[in-house]
């Protein structure tokens, strides 16, 4: 994640969330919901370690980022 993030970063896009979430808050809603935290790079290295030990894991993960380009 901190790859697409640092992307991100370097081409004027706003963090927008994620699929699983960046801050483990648990509070994801949908889509059309999701806050743009970012979390810590703590919380996104477990999340990240989490998603691999989850049944999409033999897969080597499936995530989902969401940016939106700045104006």
């Amino acid at each position: 994640m901190d790859e697409v993030i640092s992307w991100f970063e370097k081409n004027n896009i706003d963090f927008v969330g994620s699929i699983p979430d960046c801050d483990l808050d648990g509070t994801y809603v949908g889509l059309d919901k999701m806050n743009g935290n970012k979390g810590t790079i703590f919380t996104r290295i477990a999340s990240q370690l989490g998603m691999l030990f989850s049944p999409l894991g033999g897969e080597g993960g499936l995530f989902l980022v969401v940016g939106k380009k700045k104006p």
